[in-house]
């Protein structure tokens, strides 16, 4: 995965679970209601989605994700 800073990851991680569920990029864009350029440009690092649009991606594949406990 690409070395990002802040929340951006989380592209990394959708794009991942994206691939192992088969999905086209297209799919999920019309699954979570994202227009399909701007799910592609968050994709690829060259754009940034919202929290409501990030959110509506994450439910749309099944992932959440939750704080780090301390130890």
């Amino acid at each position: 995965m690409a070395d990002r800073a802040g929340f951006d990851w989380i592209a990394d991680v959708v794009a991942e679970r994206l691939e192992r569920a088969g999905w086209s990029v297209s799919e999920l864009a019309r699954r979570a209601e994202v227009e399909r350029p701007k799910l592609s440009a968050y994709l690829n690092g060259s754009r940034r989605l919202g929290s409501d649009e990030v959110s509506r991606v994450l439910d749309a594949l099944a992932l959440e994700i939750r704080p780090k406990r301390a130890r």
